[in-house]
């Protein structure tokens, strides 16, 4: 990889893979260094080449790299936006390969944007369902939880269950803003914007006893999405 032969010593790397249950599809680089910066690097960055099957990618000015080279000095406030194109509906993970420099022990968390949910990736593999397509805003690559100072606040204050074929949603200290109703493959099912109340209902979605996904967002962006049977 041209990334190898170009950086300089003090380069920071970790390795990401894509995987469903019987295939490895392919491996991404992200690096830091001091030759580098957070925007094309000829010398430094490589695009994906085969297209052919699906591909885990990272995502720099709208193009697909499968090595990219970042600036230092590292911030752990850095945001990397990853891609997925999948060719089959179906279940896939991501996973940790390696690590040098920096990253032997910094932690690396997978943020999916879709279930609000960030993952420790050193720790063991993210799994997920998606349909098949390009997906340019699901997935990115963070080095803090900033979940972790509101998750227990977020969980007190607004409650979701299915009941008797209606969802109910409640959210006991800021109104509801916007309701997303999501399959396990990623399609909307339901979306209510400029809900405006600490109460909502959502009546006859039809679904029969699948597992949904509902994101719930609060005026002042407040977040909790839940999976429930419905």
């Amino acid at each position: 990889s041209r990334f190898f032969r170009t950086v300089s010593p003090e380069a920071h790397r970790f390795w990401l893979n894509l995987n469903d249950a019987t295939t490895n599809y392919n491996q991404i680089l992200i690096g830091y260094t001091e030759n580098a910066t957070n925007d094309i690097d000829s010398q430094i960055d490589g695009e994906i080449l085969n297209k052919n099957q699906s591909y885990l990618f990272s995502k720099i000015n709208g193009g697909e790299f499968v090595i990219q080279g970042r600036g230092l000095p590292f911030s752990d406030e850095d945001i990397v936006p990853l891609g997925i194109k999948i060719d089959t509906d179906g279940n896939y993970n991501f996973s940790f390969e390696n690590a040098d420099g920096l990253f032997t022990n910094q932690d690396i968390f997978i943020k999916d944007n879709l279930t609000n949910t960030i993952h420790n990736i050193k720790q063991s593999n993210y799994s997920f369902t998606s349909q098949s397509g390009i997906f340019n805003n699901r997935f990115s690559v963070i080095y803090k939880n900033n979940l972790l100072s509101n998750e227990d606040f977020e969980i007190k204050i607004i409650q979701i269950f299915s009941s008797n074929g209606i969802i109910t949603i409640n959210s006991f200290d800021e109104e509801i803003k916007e309701v997303l109703v999501y399959d396990l493959l990623g399609r909307i099912l339901f979306q209510k914007l400029n809900v405006n109340v600490n109460s909502f209902e959502i009546l006859n979605l039809p679904t029969q006893k699948q597992a949904l996904l509902i994101k719930v967002i609060t005026i002042n962006d407040k977040q909790k999405t839940e999976k429930i049977i419905h």
